[in-house]
C-alpha cells in the first residue's frame, strides 16, 4: 500500500507544486499529511489478492464537490478548500488499488495509469518537479486543467495504457460509482 499511495501522494502535490508557486514545505506538509490519511482511510479496505475489492472507496473524487480527504490535507497545510480548486482540475477520478494507481480527468478523460505494481512508476511522479509531456504526468494533467478548467464539454485525450483492454478494462468497469461505462469513453 505504501507506494501506491506514495504515487497518489506525489502526482496530486505536483499538480499543485505546477499550479502556482507554493512553497516547498507546504507541499511536503501536503504530500506528507494526504499519505497519512489515506493509509489511515484505507487500512481495512486493502485487498492486494482482490485488487478491486473496495475500489469505490478507496476513489478519490474531484467534481462538484472536492473530496473531504484533498480539503484535509489541504487545510493541514494552510490551502483552504477554495485554493485547492484553483490549483486542481475540476473534475479528476484518482484510483489507489494495490498493483495500480491510475487516473482521469474530466468524465470523459482517457485513464492513465501512474503506476503498474512493477514496483515502477509509470509516469514521471517524482519529487523534483522535472516532468516529461510524454508520460501520464502531471504536467500534462496540469496543462489539461488551465486549457479546460471551465469547459467541461471537452474531452482529453492523454497517452495512456492500453484502456480498454484485458485486465484494466476489467478494474474499471468493477469501480462502482466512480465510472461510466466503459466503453463510452473516447
Amino acid at each position: 500500500m505504501r507506494q501506491e499511495v506514495r504515487s497518489a501522494a506525489d502526482f496530486l502535490m505536483n499538480i499543485l507544486r505546477l499550479g502556482r508557486n507554493l512553497d516547498t514545505r507546504l507541499l511536503d506538509v501536503f504530500r506528507g499529511t494526504l499519505e497519512d490519511l489515506l493509509r489511515h482511510h484505507y487500512q481495512h479496505h486493502w485487498f492486494p489478492e482482490k485488487p478491486t475489492r473496495g475500489s469505490g472507496y478507496r476513489g478519490i473524487r474531484i467534481n462538484h464537490k472536492m473530496d473531504p480527504i484533498l480539503s484535509k490535507a489541504g487545510r493541514a497545510c494552510g490551502l483552504q478548500e477554495a485554493s485547492l480548486r484553483e490549483l486542481l482540475p475540476n473534475e479528476l477520478t484518482l484510483w489507489v488499488d494495490p498493483r495500480e494507481v491510475s487516473y482521469r480527468i474530466g468524465e470523459n478523460g482517457s485513464i492513465c495509469v501512474l503506476y503498474d505494481g512493477s514496483g515502477h512508476l509509470a509516469a514521471a511522479a517524482g519529487t523534483n518537479g522535472n516532468f516529461s509531456l510524454l508520460t501520464n504526468s502531471p504536467q500534462g494533467a496540469l496543462s489539461y486543467h488551465h486549457q479546460h478548467n471551465n469547459h467541461a464539454s471537452h474531452h482529453y485525450h492523454h497517452h495512456h495504457h492500453g484502456y480498454g483492454s484485458g485486465h484494466h478494462a476489467e478494474r474499471l468497469a468493477a469501480r462502482p460509482g466512480l465510472q461510466g461505462a466503459p466503453g463510452t469513453r473516447s
